[in-house]
């Protein structure tokens, strides 16, 4: 199955809202409290990948099959403690059913390409401590654990290995 990758647009956001809905659903259904993920509404988040994508100024790709959404990945400068001034990775998200199609690396490799090209030497990212099929999937791609920290998701707090890909 073939895919393209291209910059998101604000046209893009009830596409990446219904990535980030169901892959937080899939992935996190033994991490995350599940009363939060129930009330992860796709509404919601459709309202706030609009207000993100008008407002924040982030680098957004998008993976498209047949024109659908079934990818996406935001970096950006990081402007706040921990990583100040690094290129960060806040997303990468694939459909579990499009997982294994080199999607996911396609995003990262463009991620670093735009973090490369702004002169940046690492690319940073985290992922929750439990997460172990996306933490080997970033190991594949050459991340290195830089420090376990917490994030808080829904009013709960979450162990998060923080990660790095060099950027050569």
């Amino acid at each position: 199955m073939s895919f393209i990758i291209r910059l998101g647009t604000v046209d893009d956001a009830a596409g990446i809202a219904n990535v980030q809905v169901s892959t937080w659903r899939d992935a996190y259904a033994t991490i995350i409290d599940p009363e939060f993920l129930r009330n992860f509404s796709l509404e919601e988040a459709t309202k706030t990948q609009i207000e993100r994508i008008e407002t924040d100024g982030a680098y957004r790709l998008v993976a498209l099959i047949e024109s659908q959404v079934v990818g996406y990945a935001v970096s950006n400068v990081k402007k706040d403690e921990p990583f100040t001034n690094d290129w960060f990775m806040f997303a990468l998200y694939v459909l579990p059913k499009c997982q294994g199609l080199g999607i996911g690396k396609a995003l990262i490799s463009g991620t670093i390409a735009k973090g490369r090209k702004r002169g940046f030497s690492r690319l940073v990212f985290g992922v929750f401590s439990e997460n172990e099929p996306s933490k080997e999937f970033y190991r594949r791609q050459g991340a290195q654990f830089v420090e376990r920290l917490d994030f808080g998701v829904g009013g709960k707090v979450y162990p998060t290995d923080y990660c790095q890909i060099l950027i050569h």
